[in-house]
């Protein structure tokens, strides 16, 4: 079951142009009874997400991809105040990994690559939030596996 978050504060007369994606542990968000995801879909992912499993979706990828932030910010309670550049991007967490992504993009073998590593760089996340996140539920799980991978059967040959 996920938290449910109520919001702190609002604050009124900020008039900027363009979008604003606020920072939620969940990765959504309710307005009006509407549940939406805080995240955007970057295009130059979709032959990732064309070519995967239903799990790789955009979704998944940039809540997998925000465990940083996530750990940092919210369990760890480090960031305080966080910014915004003028197009909405988190200048911190988000704007270096979209340079990344964009330098990436401009070379075809380091495109490739980056298809190939990254799903195994958000799986990897994903295992550390799991264990963060559900630390009882992951022991359990580990303590079956070692069980099971421990356990030899002995078979009777006739």
């Amino acid at each position: 079951q996920k938290e449910q978050l109520v919001v702190a504060s609002v604050r009124h007369g900020i008039r900027k142009k363009g979008m604003y994606a606020p920072f939620t542990p969940s990765g959504t968000i309710v307005v009006n009874r509407i549940v939406s995801s805080t995240y955007v879909a970057i295009p130059n992912l979709k032959p990732l997400v064309e070519n995967s499993n239903s799990f790789l979706n955009y979704q998944w990828m940039a809540h997998t991809g925000e465990f940083p932030h996530r750990l940092v910010c919210y369990h760890m309670g480090l960031c305080n105040n966080e910014s915004y550049d003028d197009k909405g991007i988190n200048q911190i967490w988000c704007t270096l990994p979209l340079q990344l992504l964009e330098w990436m993009m401009e070379s075809s073998l380091s495109y490739y690559l980056f298809l190939i590593v990254s799903p195994m760089i958000l799986f990897t996340f994903w295992i550390m939030e799991q264990v963060l996140v559900y630390p009882l539920t992951t022991a359990l799980f580990g303590i079956v596996a070692l069980i099971t991978t421990t356990t030899r059967v002995k078979v009777k040959t006739f």
